[in-house]
């Protein structure tokens, strides 16, 4: 009998990594795996630019601004973020700006507008600010060619705002591995049906499917199989043909009706294991069938997939 980690790591030595990629448009990317680096395509920001709403100015003119003894500039204009001020601020000179907006040629710093008399031809200063110190200078986040979203890296929702920020509208991701989940038993019904004597409902199929969607990985294929060696065995061999994986549940142990040792049998799978240290979840089987593996779990509510 296996540890569980033995039984893992039995079953990694024997999968394939998946070497397909496809592309994808931004808003299908969610659980996904990078294929390539993304790097930044530019500076961020990439212009300097104001953290503040205010006014740009050199900071040397605004040195020993106070509400008592105010520097008084000309405000040679007004923009926007989203807009550009083409001119040169000079000494004596301010630009009224919105935070995000570009801070133009010759200023080095922004005086909050909390510190201002906010005038509009003029204005008065009653704070100074050092140059350089209100002032977000171009790339300070990043810089072009930087790698922000390395390879293999799975994509949540902080991800996928990076690459929206980064102007990519389509990535390049992992083709998902195709899972076959089959349930067996024939006291085994679908929900839905009226429960008959003797019965229960499919829950471990619904649960393993959903699980492997958690995971970011939806089933390929799904589908209930009675006790019958013969039709779990065909319902097998045709899955591996497209499939990277297959899941049963159900027929593992040592019952008249334990069918899955006959099906691996009828297959012609290589077994790698039978039973592991777990509970529930002890008679666990897995093999290979075509490199295709195969993890057959017992009915007892499928093991919780090992949690």
């Amino acid at each position: 009998m296996l540890q569980i980690e033995e039984a893992v790591a039995l079953l990694q030595s024997r999968i394939a990594p998946l070497k397909e990629t496809e592309r994808i448009s931004l808003t299908e990317a969610l659980g996904r795996i990078t294929a390539v680096d993304y790097t930044a395509q530019y500076d961020q920001p990439p212009f300097p630019r104001s953290p503040l709403d205010g006014y740009a100015v050199q900071g040397e003119d605004s040195l020993g601004a106070s509400k008592e003894s105010p520097m008084t500039l000309k405000v040679v204009g007004k923009i926007y973020a989203g807009e550009m001020f083409f001119g040169t601020i000079r000494k004596g000179e301010a630009l009224r700006i919105m935070t995000g907006a570009p801070i133009p040629q010759g200023a080095n710093t922004v005086i909050r507008q909390e510190d201002t008399d906010l005038g509009e031809d003029v204005v008065k200063l009653y704070a100074s600010s050092a140059p350089w110190q209100n002032y977000c200078p171009q790339g300070e986040d990043y810089h072009a060619g930087d790698v922000l979203i390395p390879a293999h890296t799975k994509i949540n929702g902080s991800v996928v705002a990076v690459l929206a920020s980064l102007g990519y509208g389509a990535v390049e991701v992992m083709r998902q591995p195709k899972v076959a989940v089959f349930s067996t038993g024939d006291e085994v019904i679908q929900p839905g049906e009226a429960l008959r004597p003797g019965k229960i409902y499919d829950s471990n199929r619904f649960y393993v499917s959903s699980r492997l969607t958690e995971l970011g990985t939806p089933p390929f294929l799904s589908q209930h199989c009675p006790d019958d060696a013969a039709i779990v065995t065909e319902a097998i061999r045709q899955a591996a043909k497209t499939c990277n994986l297959i899941i049963t549940t159900g027929g593992v142990s040592v019952g008249e009706k334990d069918i899955l040792h006959e099906v691996l049998r009828l297959l012609g799978a290589e077994q790698l294991f039978w039973k592991v240290a777990l509970k529930p979840g002890s008679p666990t089987l897995a093999a290979v069938y075509h490199r295709v593996p195969i993890v057959c779990l017992p009915g007892n509510h499928s093991c919780n997939l090992y949690q």
